[in-house]
């Protein structure tokens, strides 16, 4: 199990890869920018590199194949993103893929860019884990003079110290960093988003984190975004090394949500021939 310093120390390996400084600017390693129907449609830069290792993240691969895609410079990457959502008709532009606060200068840059070429209708959103949020209030007080241009989505991972601990490989109790943000968040007046990745919550945990948000503040229930999983055979396979299965989860191939039986009957599949494989390699 990973602790708090273990993290952070990966934090700071994965940045002196994907992350280069030239002359005061802060480019970052991206693998790809693309049109996206969340949010009601938004522009995606989807970026290289994170600290965590979350069992279903359907950008695994990228984030753990550090030298794949291609450096930006911050305007580059706001010229690419609002040409996007031009070009679509759309309101919003992000970051996915890996995490947005890692490399922390470039992130600034890249707002502060888009804050001067913006268009006016154009929202910039911040998904990101909160780890770094939740640590150093100071970092939250610096995105603070663009909360007028941007919203925030804060990802929570489990809905309880040990569904954090199944999901992520790290001790239960640097989820409560996780929930620091959020409060860091709502003490700075963004407007903000609370994923919560109800596949792997059960009833108990559910009920207890949303009394947890609700003494940070009674509106927190009206920012809660629900997270269904997809079951990408990368992640069903992820899932099956972890013994961690989702009470309700889409079916990417039938475009449905399946849960009890239906998702017993696949993941007693799935786990078996991924068990098989592994012990079956030759080397």
């Amino acid at each position: 199990m990973l602790k708090l310093e273990n993290v952070l120390n990966i934090m700071k390996y994965v940045e002196k890869i994907v992350v280069n400084e030239e002359n005061g600017v802060y480019l970052r390693r991206y693998y790809r920018f693309r049109a996206s129907k969340h949010y009601g449609g938004s522009a995606v830069a989807d970026a290289v590199g994170c600290m965590f290792n979350c069992a279903y993240c359907w950008s695994w691969k990228a984030n753990h194949n550090l030298g794949k895609g291609f450096m930006m410079k911050p305007i580059d990457v706001v010229k690419e993103l609002i040409s996007i959502a031009r070009s679509r008709g759309y309101n919003f532009i992000r970051i996915s893929g890996g995490e947005p606060t890692l490399g922390f200068q470039h992130l600034i840059q890249v707002i502060e860019a888009f804050s001067r070429f913006r268009e006016i209708n154009i929202v910039f959103i911040l998904e990101t884990n909160g780890l770094l949020l939740g640590l150093e209030k100071s970092f939250v007080e610096i995105l603070k003079d663009f909360r007028d241009i941007m919203m925030l989505r804060i990802s929570l991972k489990g809905c309880s110290e040990e569904e954090f601990e199944r999901i992520t490989g790290i001790e239960g109790s640097v989820h409560t960093y996780q929930i620091k943000a959020v409060e860091n968040v709502i003490d700075s007046g963004f407007r903000l988003r609370i994923a919560v990745p109800i596949s792997f919550c059960i009833r108990e945990s559910f009920s207890m984190l949303l009394e947890r948000l609700s003494h940070i503040d009674n509106n927190t229930i009206y920012m809660l975004d629900p997270e269904v999983i997809v079951l990408y055979p990368s992640v069903v396979k992820r899932l099956c090394l972890r013994d961690l299965k989702p009470w309700i989860a889409i079916d990417p191939i039938e475009l449905k949500k399946i849960m009890g039986d239906e998702i017993y009957e696949l993941f007693k599949k799935r786990c078996r021939e991924t068990h098989y494989r592994n012990t079956h390699q030759i080397f």
